[in-house]
């Protein structure tokens, strides 16, 4: 099974931690995210072509996996992104 997912860049205006409601502005950047859930028990991540930690896509698969009742042994996560991090465009969201 695969799924994809994107989501866009923004720019924050007013940061909702303050007053409980924030806003923000879309910008013409994005995150992709792929997924494939695989039958051998290995969990991978990829983050912009690089190799990264998948302790979060293994305790998030299994998670899920739980929720909608279905046997999953592996996941592969890549994820890429144009997003500059630490420069307030969203990138942790």
């Amino acid at each position: 099974m695969k799924g994809r997912g994107e989501a866009g860049g923004a720019v924050s205006i007013v940061n909702a931690i303050s007053i409980g409601r924030g806003a923000s502005l879309g910008i013409q950047l994005k995150t992709t995210a792929e997924i494939e859930l695989i039958d051998d028990p290995v969990y991978t991540l990829s983050i912009n072509g690089e190799p990264g930690d998948p302790t979060l896509v293994k305790a998030v698969v299994e998670v899920f996996s739980r929720i909608l009742d279905i046997k999953v042994s592996g996941a592969r996560v890549a994820t890429f992104s144009n997003i500059p991090m630490a420069v307030g465009l969203k990138s942790s969201s």
